[in-house]
């Protein structure tokens, strides 16, 4: 019965945590909707992914009916069923038996669940795309008008800037921003999963809930299908027009992908360095103010797998085992 009780509660608050948003500000409208699939996570990582399904199916049937049919199935496609099926894949399992005889769990890599949140918010944000928009044309057009409808409320507070928001100033604002619409949703939609399901295992982690053994989210490694969905999508994106515009939101959510991975392998080599903090700290101001910073993680990223850095590392600094004992013990724990 806990079970059940705790998949309504959670269906209940992401309900509360999807709409409560939409009448504010800005901001509070983008942390409002990170934070969606927060409630789903924890039940599903500490009750399971059946407590998790139910809670996602009770908050789209509660955004439905408190809102609109539509927002309900926003919220089972953008935020409820995905975070359910990452949390499926977060419990899965099974025996092995070590060279020494021993028998062991192996849990689902960290990197796959990577891999498969890479997959949902590349498919997702292709889809929202094609229904919003059937060509480019009318995207730019949908574009235009909401840069239009933002500026002329500037206009309204200021009259001086109104002189200077010409047409041709905001037809040009508008194609600038234009290539950057789907690195930025699919990059959403990637870092909301991942900081949710990280958070969702700290909770649990601290209320003794979690399913599986924390592990250190610095040693897992992208799976090999990634790169190559990275190369079919850039040369995809040669072809121009929708296709070509639809192809770069598969690229820069890998490219996120690999950010993370970057950042991981700075993270875990900088381990016993004693400018470690201040270091990390001026990395992460320089990602968010260069682009070409992060770019060049992504790089380190992509190239993990064929350096042996982290790995030498891992060999000289292994994880700090978490509390109630050390990590499980794979086979392949990365791949």
């Amino acid at each position: 019965m806990s079970r059940y009780l705790v998949a309504l509660l959670a269906g209940l608050a992401s309900v509360v945590v999807f709409l409560a948003p939409m009448t504010g500000s800005a901001f509070g409208l983008v942390f409002g909707l990170m934070l969606v699939p927060l409630p789903i996570a924890i039940a599903g990582l500490g009750w399971g992914w059946m407590s998790a399904f139910i809670a996602a199916v009770v908050a789209g049937i509660g955004a439905a009916i408190v809102a609109v049919p539509t927002y309900g199935l926003i919220h089972a496609l953008a935020a409820g069923l995905p975070a359910a099926g990452m949390t499926y894949l977060l419990g899965l399992n099974r025996e092995i038996v070590l060279p020494d005889g021993r028998h062991s769990t192996e849990w689902y890599p960290l990197g796959r669940v990577l891999g498969a949140i890479v997959l949902w918010a590349s498919v997702l944000t292709i889809a929202a795309f094609l229904i919003v928009a059937g060509d480019l044309n009318a995207l730019k057009t949908m574009v235009q008008q909401s840069i239009d409808r933002v500026f002329d409320a500037q206009a309204e507070l200021n009259p001086e800037m109104a002189k200077r928001l010409t047409p041709e100033v905001r037809r040009q604002f508008a194609e600038r921003m234009l290539p950057f619409i789907p690195a930025s949703l699919g990059w959403f939609l990637i870092l909301s999963m991942v900081t949710n399901l990280w958070l969702a295992g700290r909770i649990t982690q601290q209320s003794g809930q979690l399913i599986r053994p924390w592990q250190d989210m610095t040693t897992g490694v992208l799976p090999r299908g990634v790169p190559i969905a990275l190369m079919i999508a850039i040369l995809v994106t040669f072809a121009g027009g929708y296709i070509g515009f639809l192809a770069a939101a598969v690229v820069w959510a890998c490219v996120f992908a690999y950010l993370l991975q970057g950042l991981a392998v700075i993270h875990q080599t900088s381990r016993g360095q004693p400018v470690r903090g201040l270091g990390l700290t001026l990395l992460y101001l320089m990602i968010a103010i260069l682009p070409p910073a992060g770019i060049i993680v992504a790089i380190l990223g992509l190239a993990e797998p064929f350096s042996p850095l982290r790995r030498k590392h891992l060999e000289t600094y292994p994880p700090t085992p978490p509390p109630g004992g050390p990590p499980p013990t794979s086979s392949n724990p990365n791949t």
